[in-house]
């Protein structure tokens, strides 16, 4: 008997989301989703731009950390590049 219900336990698998952040824009879904599967608890985000989605190991607080870093960049070195050329003008 005990066999049967170890056999059962054995068969628990979770699904579930634990974070979406996501818009949807003309029926295109634009942001991260961390889903959670297990046993063992393992975590994937998805980078979702538009009709394409991405996969990975991160979480999805990273994701954006790193997503929020990068957006900074770049608007820091366009705005310093724009300042450049109109000192030049």
């Amino acid at each position: 008997m005990s066999a049967l219900s170890t056999a059962a336990r054995a068969q628990n698998y979770r699904h579930y989301v634990e974070h979406d952040w996501r818009i949807n824009v003309g029926g295109n879904s634009y942001g991260l989703v961390q889903e959670v599967l297990g046993p063992p608890d393992r975590r994937t985000t998805s980078i979702c731009l538009g009709g394409r989605t991405f996969t990975t190991r991160l979480r999805a607080t990273h994701m954006a950390t790193l997503m929020f870093v990068l957006l900074g960049a770049a608007g820091f070195f366009l705005l310093a590049w724009q300042r450049k050329t109109e000192s030049k003008s």
